[in-house]
């Protein structure tokens, strides 16, 4: 039925979001819930030890307080019942883990578990027979656990019957690019099936082992890309990052492993203890290459000081590129500054001239009775008074009074692809993305200023109504929603992924709108997910901007941009944090929020 097996080893941990802060008493109360799948009894080929690995899995989590979702030889149809029940499991800051031991087929960059009597002759039916595990991951970190973790003991198929050599090559396990991972893999026989989830549950049965220490010791089936702290077993007490890294660098004791921990670690507890190690090993390896002379004859001493001489050159080298990186970075800053300035003057007369094109010409439009649109839910915002800007960000000073004269209706959420496929619909306007548009409720994203701005001149045509984008004012009044704290929900980096699609809890790309909690005004997605076009000028600082609330016009190519996008890191996320760009710039985390006159 097959020729030859490929067995595949891979433990990969998905971090949703792990800040360093996690306490341990918060550990010990999480919950923890596992989907633990073993299939053996394949028509073209029995594993003989796949469900004795699920079973010891199914125990090993157990004991490590998982509630587990057990199924064993599956149809594809028990698969998608039981991971239902899986799923609705699974609560906001819980961790999850997906184990399965069995057949496994790639296409494209997908990874696909094969239920028993799947039947599969033709790569093409693998969607329709057997189960996405990328999907699947998806669909459980959706549900904003604190950490995900799937481990996978499992064939890779060639020779099928019925599929080609050619087609049955299995691409790389994904790397899963939207979390931190780890990812591995080995090829071996048949015979060692079952043997990484033995090594696997051998190494997280010791208590207080992490998920960077037990990646050491399964270094053979893992490569560390990124990830946060997580144990199987708790510890008495949870060890810093670089209280993991200095057992490592000591287990390993060499000039370069000390090189490097200072490097990563310059102001650690373990600093003087490094730099003290270092320094003997620096000798030691001086006072050996001066007796190079007398012992060049010694082969196995050649060795050894071949061995110090390239761990010399290598220290050099990784001096010489931590300057480079200083000089880099200085270099980059400089050129970006001329480049702006260059960019703002040679734009300005292209901004005039859109401008001017925008009042002078109009898109023809039915009648607003033959066309179809959509009209956003809206929050009517009152008259106020707020601090606006920081004297802690540079281009937010100064802090200054605002006074909001007009009350305005603001969208909750951003446009959506549902909305502007209509627009698209109704003008016959180009957009590059068309695949993005068929997620309806995710944020539009690839839109520019003008794109907006012709956006809301249509809306306001087809709909009778005054609709614009916000003034920077009005936006930051209802972002920060009667608040004067550094963030709209408070001080708190930890509830930031309560509130906000951001580099560390997003995994690459936008999510649906209002899947998190609003601010105090009801408004969704005012930071993170899209970063929001304004309709002002940007200028540097607050010092001749307007007072009551409307629109910074200075005929300058520069148009602001606010709120941070699911690229940002926590600081981005600040209620007085601003950015910017030329308005004919679009990329897939900008996108925009409409307001209508009241």
């Amino acid at each position: 039925m097959f020729t030859r097996f490929l067995f595949t080893l891979t433990f990969l941990m998905l971090t949703t979001m792990v800040e360093a802060s996690t306490s341990l008493e918060v550990m010990k109360s999480e919950k923890r819930v596992a989907f633990v799948i073993g299939n053996a009894q394949y028509d073209f080929g029995n594993i003989s030890k796949s469900t004795l690995s699920s079973r010891n899995m199914r125990d090993f989590l157990k004991e490590q307080n998982f509630e587990v979702i057990y199924l064993e030889n599956a149809q594809k149809g028990d698969i998608v019942k039981s991971y239902r029940k899986f799923r609705n499991s699974i609560g906001r800051g819980d961790v999850v883990l997906i184990y399965f031991s069995g057949y496994v087929l790639s296409k494209n960059s997908i990874n696909y578990l094969l239920p028993i009597s799947s039947k599969i002759e033709k790569t093409n039916q693998l969607r329709e027979r057997a189960v996405d595990l990328d999907f699947l991951i998806t669909k459980a970190s959706s549900s904003s656990p604190r950490m995900s973790i799937v481990v996978l003991d499992t064939y890779e198929i060639s020779g099928l019957q019925g599929i080609s050599t050619k087609d049955s090559e299995i691409a790389s396990l994904s790397q899963y690019k939207s979390t931190d991972s780890y990812v591995g893999s080995t090829k071996n026989s048949a015979k060692n099936n079952g043997k990484f989830t033995h090594e696997f549950i051998y190494t997280y049965s010791i208590k207080g082992v992490s998920n960077i220490q037990g990646s050491s010791k399964l270094l053979r089936f893992v490569t560390h890309n990124n990830s946060d702290i997580f144990y199987f077993g708790l510890p008495n007490k949870l060890e810093k990052d670089y209280d993991i890294a200095w057992k490592q660098v000591q287990a390993e004791d060499t000039l370069l492993a000390y090189q490097a921990y200072l490097l990563t670690y310059p102001s650690s507890p373990y600093t003087k203890k490094a730099n003290r190690k270092l320094n003997v090993k620096q000798k030691q390896s001086e006072d050996f290459l001066d007796k190079r002379a007398e012992n060049h004859k010694s082969s196995d001493i050649q060795k050894e000081i071949d061995r110090l001489k390239h761990e010399q050159a290598e220290l050099k080298r990784l001096q010489k590129e931590a300057n480079r990186r200083r000089d880099l970075e200085m270099r980059q800053e400089a050129v970006k500054a001329k480049a702006e300035s260059d960019e703002i003057k040679r734009l300005k007369a292209e901004n005039a001239r859109i401008l001017s094109a925008q009042k002078s010409v109009k898109t023809a439009v039915p009648k607003p009775s033959s066309v179809k649109f959509l009209e956003p839910d809206l929050v009517k915002i009152s008259v106020g008074t707020f601090m606006m800007g920081s004297d802690a960000i540079k281009a937010s000073l100064p802090l200054h009074k605002v006074q909001i004269l007009k009350s305005f209706s603001i969208a909750k959420n951003e446009i959506t692809n549902r909305e502007y496929k209509l627009f698209l619909h109704a003008t016959g306007k180009k957009y590059r993305k068309k695949k993005l548009l068929k997620e309806l409720d995710t944020p539009l994203t690839y839109v520019s200023w003008k794109d907006a701005m012709e956006y809301v001149e249509w809306l306001s045509e087809v709909s009778g109504k005054h609709y614009r984008l916000p003034s920077e004012a009005e936006w930051e009044y209802a972002a920060r929603a009667g608040t004067s704290s550094t963030f709209s929900w408070g001080e708190s980096l930890t509830t930031a992924p309560l509130y906000a699609w951001m580099e560390k809890n997003a995994h690459g790309f936008v999510r649906t709108h209002s899947l998190l909690q609003s601010n105090k005004f009801g408004l969704y997605d005012m930071f993170g997910n899209v970063s929001e076009w304004c309709v002002d000028d940007y200028s540097d600082g607050y010092r001749n901007a307007p007072t009551d609330g409307s629109a910074n016009k200075l005929e300058d190519a520069m148009k602001v941009v606010r709120g941070g996008s699911w690229k940002s890191s926590v600081d981005e996320l600040k209620s007085a944090y601003r950015n910017s760009n030329i308005p004919t710039f679009k990329n897939d985390a900008t996108g925009f929020r409409i307001v209508l006159d009241d």
